[in-house]
C-alpha cells in the first residue's frame, strides 16, 4: 500500500461544500482549494484553467464529472495525468489513463444559492451539515416534487421541461420549484417537505449519477428517476424507480400508480439504506480515497508541473462562454 497522507482536490466549488461530506475513518487527508496547494496527490475536479501544481505528473489525477452534452475536457491534457475518473463518457473510455468511476458529484442540499450554477451563487453558510442530515426526519407530506431550471442545452434537459409541463396537467400532487415556477434557494425546502421526488438528470451515461439523485435520498425521499439504471449499481437499497422521461404518458402511469399504492412507505426501508450508502461507503471521500490508494506511488514528488487549458483562450471563446453559462 503505498505510502500517502494527504490529498488536495482542486476545484471551484466551496470547500465546505465537500468538507461536510466527509465520512469517518479515511485513512487519508483531503484538503479542498480553489488553487493547488502541496500534497501528496492531487485530484482536479473538472476544470479546464491552466494549472501549476506542486507535484509530479504521475502523483495527479483528474475527475471528469460533466457529461460531453455538457462539456467536453481536451483528450490531449487529460492523457498526461496519472488517472481520469469519470463515468462511461464515450469519448473518454478509450484514454489509457482512464478508470471508471460512478456518481462522483457534490451534495447540494442545504446549500444556499442565489443561481442556477450552485457554487457561483453560494452565501457562503450551510444549512443542513452531515450531522443534520444523518439524523432528519422523514417527509411527511404524499405529494411529489419537481425541481427544474430552464436550462434546455441538451436533449434530455429540453424533454425534462417537456415531461414537467405534462405531469403538471395530470397530478394534482406535483409540486414544481425551480425559475419560472416557485423559486428556492435551497433544495431542502422542497425536499423536507414531499415524501416523493421526480429527478431527471442532464444526460445519460452508465454510472452518470449526480446530486439530482443523492440529495433526495440524503432527505429521506422516493425518487422517480430519469437517469442511467445503472445507479444500482451504487445504490440497490430501493425506493428508487426509474422513468423513462421520453416516454411521458408510461412516466405518468408509474408515478401514478406508485402514489396510489403508498410506494414511499413499503421503500422507507430501503431508503434509509441507500442513504446510509452515500453516507458513507459512497461518499466522494471514500471513491476517491480508494482510487489513490490502488494506484502506485514512487519516486520524488516535490516538483511543479504545468497543465495547459484545455481549450486555449481565443476570441471566440471569450464570446461563447458566457453565452453557456447562461444556459
Amino acid at each position: 500500500m503505498p505510502s500517502v497522507n494527504t490529498v488536495n482536490v482542486v476545484s471551484a466549488i466551496p470547500a465546505e461544500v465537500w468538507e461536510r461530506e466527509k465520512p469517518p475513518g479515511l485513512e487519508l487527508n483531503f484538503l479542498h482549494t480553489s488553487v493547488p496547494v502541496e500534497a501528496d496527490w492531487h485530484v482536479v475536479y473538472g476544470l479546464r484553467t491552466q494549472l501549476k501544481i506542486p507535484n509530479r505528473p504521475g502523483h495527479i489525477l483528474f475527475v471528469a464529472p460533466e457529461p460531453p452534452e455538457i462539456r467536453r475536457y481536451n483528450l490531449a491534457v487529460l492523457a498526461r495525468y496519472r488517472a481520469v475518473l469519470g463515468p462511461g463518457f464515450d469519448y473518454v473510455k478509450n484514454l489509457d489513463n482512464y478508470r471508471f468511476t460512478s456518481g462522483i458529484a457534490p451534495w447540494w442540499v442545504g446549500v444556499t444559492s442565489s443561481t442556477a450554477t450552485h457554487y457561483e451563487g453560494i452565501d457562503g453558510s450551510l444549512k443542513l451539515d452531515r450531522a443534520a442530515i444523518s439524523r432528519l426526519q422523514a417527509p411527511a407530506a404524499e405529494k411529489i416534487s419537481v425541481i427544474v431550471s430552464d436550462k434546455a442545452r441538451t436533449p434530455l434537459q429540453a424533454q425534462r421541461l417537456r415531461l414537467v409541463e405534462y405531469l403538471s396537467a395530470k397530478i394534482s400532487d406535483l409540486e414544481v420549484f425551480g425559475v419560472g415556477h416557485n423559486p428556492i434557494g435551497d433544495k431542502a425546502a422542497a425536499l423536507a417537505v414531499s415524501r416523493y421526488h421526480l429527478a431527471v438528470e442532464n444526460s445519460l451515461h452508465p454510472g452518470y449519477w449526480t446530486e439530482k439523485l443523492a440529495d433526495p435520498i440524503l432527505m429521506g425521499c422516493a425518487v422517480f428517476y430519469g437517469g442511467h439504471p445503472s445507479y444500482s449499481n451504487d445504490l440497490p437499497g430501493g425506493g428508487v424507480t426509474v422513468i423513462d422521461p421520453f416516454d411521458p404518458e408510461s412516466a405518468y402511469r408509474t408515478i401514478g400508480e406508485s402514489l396510489s399504492a403508498g410506494y414511499w412507505a413499503g421503500s422507507a426501508e430501503g431508503i434509509m439504506r441507500n442513504k446510509a450508502s452515500l453516507l458513507s461507503t459512497r461518499s466522494f471521500h471514500r471513491v476517491i480515497e480508494k482510487e489513490v490508494m490502488g494506484l502506485s506511488s514512487s519516486g520524488p514528488k516535490r516538483t511543479q508541473t504545468r497543465m495547459p487549458a484545455h481549450h486555449p483562450e481565443s476570441r471566440w471563446k471569450k464570446l461563447v462562454d458566457p453565452l453557456y453559462k447562461r444556459l
